[in-house]
């Protein structure tokens, strides 16, 4: 089956470009990842000092389940420096299952480890609010900073295998992007990554905002108005640079044409004044279709025989 290729200026042409500048935007995107998030509140508390383990905690109509186990830092070493491998060191974590059931039908359910590639794993460092998600392709990994038992890591660690899986159907089809060629095809490459990994994301979790087990506003809010308004701020602040530099480029080059054509007439001008007191120049002006031509007019003589 063929893939579906986008087109690169359809892609692009909603991003609001200049409505408003960089800075500001991402100042208001700042503030919103400083605000307390409830989706970052643990369902339970674990410390997870201990290698391995396992929780199960029901709230309501909703069962969530984690277990973890230790990892090899072989695994990992390669991604990390040495300084922060160090201070990971003992606290890199495997998630080997995560899942949100309901209670009175479990049949909706949604099983993280159900959804991963072949061969994948997850990470996890756990940290008391979301600090970074990452699919990193050659690993065939998800890099989690966050602590993993909390609604925010459904949609998060959903979106990042949504990206593994968009890279493994580039690879299927033997290409590097889904958009069609265009100056500006990477930066709707990017965001066509992003809208498919929040799409994944999403629709994984459809069943359990069916079942209103999660809050779907509030996830919806995340993916859509945080995560991929900060990619579309990033993308939009990159094309209007480029804009303006090849703006302010077209302008300069502008600037320097019109300088050397003024120079160039200043020059032509400078030769003609020589050419005035020259012999060759007396003769020409005495004979008799030339000898009342005004000097503007014997000036536009000497530019065209002077044209190269």
């Amino acid at each position: 089956m063929e893939p579906r290729i986008y087109d690169t200026e359809k892609y692009l042409k909603n991003l609001p470009l200049d409505e408003r500048s960089f800075g500001a935007r991402s100042e208001e995107l700042a503030e919103v990842g400083e605000k307390e998030d409830p989706l970052d509140t643990p369902f339970q508390k674990i410390s997870y000092e201990e290698v391995s383990g396992s929780a199960e905690v029901i709230v309501g109509d909703a069962k969530f389940n984690i277990s973890y186990s230790d990892v090899d830092p072989e695994f990992y070493k390669d991604i990390f420096t040495q300084a922060t491998l160090d201070s990971l060191a003992g606290k890199i974590r495997q998630l080997d299952a995560l899942s949100m059931t309901s209670v009175s039908d479990p049949t909706v359910a949604v099983e993280i480890s159900q959804l991963l590639p072949t061969d994948c794993k997850i990470l996890f460092y756990p940290a008391d609010k979301l600090v970074k998600a990452s699919a990193i392709y050659e690993k065939n990994m998800v890099l989690y900073i966050a602590d993993p038992f909390t609604q925010k890591a459904f949609p998060v660690i959903l979106h990042e295998i949504g990206h593994l899986i968009d890279h493994s159907n580039l690879r299927a089809h033997g290409l590097d992007k889904f958009v069609t060629d265009h100056e500006y095809a990477p930066q709707a490459e990017k965001l066509r990554r992003e809208r498919f990994a929040s799409a994944y994301a999403l629709d994984k979790l459809r069943p359990l905002f069916r079942a209103h087990l999660l809050d779907k506003e509030q996830i919806i809010n995340f993916l859509k108005k945080y995560a991929l308004e900060t990619y579309n701020c990033s993308l939009d602040h990159e094309i209007s640079f480029d804009l303006d530099r090849k703006s302010e480029g077209t302008r300069q080059a502008r600037d320097y044409n019109e300088e050397m054509s003024y120079l160039g007439e200043q020059q032509l001008h400078d030769d003609f004044r020589e050419w005035q007191q020259t012999d060759e120049y007396k003769n020409w002006k005495q004979l008799p279709e030339n000898i009342d031509l005004e000097d503007y007019e014997a000036f536009n003589y000497w530019r065209e025989i002077t044209k190269i």
